[in-house]
């Protein structure tokens, strides 16, 4: 394995090491985050991919033993990069209902310093960034399935 800060890998697919793989291949701006779940996956007892956006909450108020308590939580919008294929008409792809030979899973963590007020540096990933690397992850797949990999 290279060794470079900004560089994330996972070999192999273990749905039961899935949940802490989509943590730490979370990305985001300061504006959204969206969860680092695989691109063919919709929310289930293994995957929760989504969206996540700065000031996107959810209020409610509840009665609780005659105190009324409010509560905000950070709202899960829907999952954008949700990706699938079959093959001549068969079953939608989906990496826990097939048997996977190999898989690598690489995150390149494009960045961006920049100095802020107080001297403080912050790392910031760009949009355009994001869209490059999941456009990159698509194209890998699909030539590896047309190349016979």
């Amino acid at each position: 394995m290279e060794n470079n800060p900004f560089l994330i890998q996972f070999n192999g697919y273990d749905p039961s090491k899935e949940s802490l793989r989509e943590t730490l291949c979370t990305l985001g701006n300061g504006y959204f985050a969206t969860r680092g779940a695989h691109e063919s996956c919709r929310a289930d007892s293994i995957h929760y991919p989504g969206t996540y956006l700065a000031g996107g909450y959810n209020r409610l108020k509840s009665e609780i033993k005659g105190q009324v308590i409010e509560n905000e939580d950070l709202v899960n919008w829907p999952n954008w990069l949700f990706m699938t294929f079959r093959i001549d008409g068969g079953n939608w792809f989906y990496p826990d209902r097939v048997h996977i030979l190999s898989f690598h899973r690489l995150l390149i963590c494009p960045v961006e310093f920049y100095t802020a007020p107080a001297d403080s540096v912050i790392l910031r990933i760009t949009l355009p960034a994001l869209k490059a690397a999941v456009l990159y992850i698509w194209i890998y797949l699909i030539w590896q399935l047309f190349s016979g990999n």
